[in-house]
């Protein structure tokens, strides 16, 4: 997509591209830093996760998160 945008001489949608992979990219590392430091730390740790004041969906988002950290974990091989 990069040599299209240089094809058609579009600096911005250049300039957009790039921007876009390098975001993508920082993320990714972001993701993989935050993955390797959970795994080389053999020391136990706790997630607390409590609902706010906003009543069933409060107590709802709090269950999706719950299940969702239950199960990273769970593929990490961590209880």
């Amino acid at each position: 997509m990069v040599s299209m945008a240089e094809e058609m001489n579009d600096n911005e949608f250049r300039a957009h591209l790039i921007s876009t992979v390098i975001n993508q990219l920082c993320s990714a590392v972001s993701r993989y830093r935050i993955d390797q430091e959970l795994l080389k730390n053999d020391d136990d740790a706790a997630i607390t996760i409590t609902a706010g004041a906003g009543g069933v969906d409060s107590c709802d988002w709090t269950m999706m998160l719950y299940k969702m950290y239950k199960r990273w974990s769970a593929n990490k091989s961590m209880k």
